[in-house]
C-alpha cells in the first residue's frame, strides 16, 4: 500500500473553501482504480494546520491519477493562496490494521535506527490498540536524511477512546516495544473532517 501525505497551512478565513476543494479532489481520485481512501484532518493544536493523506494500492495507481484528464482539469483552475504545503511525503505500508474508521487521528513520527527495519514491522503487528485501527508506514526515500523516517497513523472513534488507551496497561507496553526499534519524534492529534472511500 502507498500513502501520499501533505502537511498544510490554510488561512483561517478560508477553511470551508479549502476543505471543499480538497474533498472534491479526493472524490475525483476515488474513481481511479487502486484508490483506497483519503482524509482531510484538522490539527487540534492550531486552526490553520491540516494533515491530508491519500492511500492507493501502490505508487503506480497514484501516478495514474496524476496523469489523468481529471487531475489535469483540477489543477488548471487553482485558487490563489488557498493553502501552502509545508511538507509532502510518500510512504509504503509496513503494517495495515485493516479498514479504518473513527473521526480522531493520532499521527506519530519516528526515526528507525540502522538495521531496525527488520524488527519494525513485527513490532507494529503486535500493537493492536483496543477500538482503534493502526497503520504503520516507512518513508519512500528521496534523500539520505529521510531514510529512517517512520509514521504511525491510528484512528480512534473519539478522544475519549484514545484517553482510555493512554491510561491502560497496554500503552506503556506498546511504547516500550516501539522504543526498542525507533525513537519517537512527534505526536499530534487531529479531527478528521472529511473521509472519502472508493466509488
Amino acid at each position: 500500500m502507498y500513502l501520499h501525505s501533505e502537511l498544510k497551512v490554510v488561512p483561517i478565513t478560508r477553511q470551508t473553501e479549502a476543505i471543499a476543494r480538497l474533498s472534491y479532489l479526493h472524490r475525483l481520485m476515488s474513481a481511479t482504480p487502486g484508490f483506497i481512501d483519503a482524509q482531510i484532518c484538522q490539527y487540534l493544536g492550531n486552526p490553520s494546520g491540516y494533515w491530508v493523506q491519500r492511500a492507493f494500492v501502490d505508487a503506480a495507481a497514484h501516478a495514474a491519477y496524476r496523469a489523468s484528464d481529471a487531475a489535469k482539469e483540477f489543477t488548471r483552475v487553482r485558487p490563489v493562496a488557498l493553502y501552502q504545503n509545508l511538507l509532502v511525503q510518500e510512504w509504503e505500508c509496513e503494517n495495515d490494521g485493516g479498514p479504518a474508521g473513527g473521526a480522531f487521528l493520532v499521527r506519530e513520527t519516528l526515526q528507525v535506527g540502522a538495521g531496525g527495519w527488520g524488527a519494525y514491522g513485527p513490532v507494529l503487528q503486535g500493537m493492536k490498540p483496543a477500538g482503534a485501527v493502526l497503520r504503520g508506514w516507512r518513508t519512500i526515500d528521496k534523500e539520505p536524511k529521510d531514510a529512517g523516517n517512520a509514521l504511525l497513523l491510528t484512528r480512534w472513534p473519539d478522544r475519549a477512546a484514545y484517553n482510555a488507551y493512554l491510561e491502560s496497561q497496554q500503552y506503556p507496553a506498546d511504547r516500550d516495544r516501539t522504543a526498542a526499534v525507533a525513537t519517537p519524534l512527534v505526536t499530534e492529534c487531529y479531527a478528521i473532517v472529511d473521509d472519502v472511500k472508493p466509488g
